[in-house]
């Protein structure tokens, strides 16, 4: 055997071992990823719990969403609205908009048939959220929300660069290559003092705050596409703006659309001033402030045997 074809082959046994390792081990890279791994056992509790009766709710979203919506609150509202033993459960990946959303829906509840579904979606959304914007991480959306049968359309219309196309390609295939930019800073935290609060003081704002801008001329696509995945009737769809430090109204795309598939929109909350005190972290609603939204979101969901 050739020098040079021992070299390769020592190469691919390599990588194919890093890259075993990289799979086994991600759970423990960040919580983030931790959070998204679970995420793929939300139709199995869904499929047990509506085997035992219960109303299985799913609460779709980012950080926001997690935040804001009080799980017991939620479970208690319902119960008292007759709803038998409801199971509240978070899709809420972190620094996630629509693209992640309508790609994390469709994976776990494809499109078309009766498979299984949530009783009730609850979309919570910020200013822009829902919004066509182009796509952060090619890798994440890749590796954790894409279906393997969305690819194609996703190369296609989604992504709009050679360089976009191949990083969804490679974290397609390779843990290793989607978790790089994970895997790397695992270095620094050892070596450079500092860097694990300085990369949360300029990522946070970057992951999520960056969707909260309206583009002139936006359009609702991506959202058209959500709504249209569902397979759930319009009364079985709740759309919420959570609200923010600072007030603001959905955008008219947002609302038109909803108006127009007739499916809800819990707004008022983010066209209300809260108190500073409702914001610990400058973003995310506290405990006691997510109670008070919850109960709003709650309104508007109808009294069991009613509308649903």
């Amino acid at each position: 055997m050739k020098t040079e074809t021992k070299i390769v082959l020592f190469l691919l046994v390599v990588l194919a071992v890093a890259e075993g390792m990289a799979r086994v081990s991600e759970s423990s890279l960040s919580a983030d990823v931790r959070q998204m791994l679970a995420h793929d056992r939300i139709p199995g509790a869904i499929a047990e719990a509506q085997a035992q009766g219960r109303f299985c709710v799913l609460v779709l979203g980012n950080s926001l969403a997690r935040a804001a919506v009080d799980r017991v609150t939620l479970e208690k509202g319902l119960r008292e609205k007759g709803y038998h033993e409801p199971l509240v459960l978070y899709l809420t990946p972190d620094a996630s908009g629509i693209n992640e959303w309508t790609a994390a829906y469709r994976k776990y509840f494809p499109p078309g048939g009766g498979g299984i579904r949530p009783d009730l979606l609850i979309l919570l959304t910020g200013s822009s959220h829902l919004l066509d914007h182009p796509v952060r991480s090619p890798e994440k959306l890749a590796a954790f929300h894409a279906s393997a049968r969305d690819r194609p359309a996703i190369l296609s219309s989604w992504l709009t660069t050679t360089s976009e196309r191949s990083r969804f390609l490679l974290a397609s295939v390779s843990r290793l290559f989607a978790n790089r930019e994970r895997i790397r800073p695992l270095l620094f935290y050892r070596v450079v003092p500092g860097y694990e609060s300085t990369a949360q003081r300029l990522n946070r704002p970057e992951g999520e705050r960056s969707q909260g801008a309206e583009v002139e001329g936006a359009t609702v696509e991506r959202f058209g596409l959500l709504l249209a995945s569902l397979g759930l009737p319009p009364e079985r769809v709740l759309v919420a703006a959570v609200p923010l430090p600072e007030p603001y109204a959905l955008p008219e795309a947002v609302g038109g659309l909803a108006s127009a598939r007739a499916v809800r929109v819990y707004r008022e909350a983010a066209l209300e001033p809260w108190p500073g005190e409702a914001f610990p972290d400058g973003y995310h609603m506290g405990v006691t402030f997510a109670g008070k939204f919850t109960m709003g979101v709650i309104e508007g969901i109808p009294v069991a045997n009613a509308d649903l």
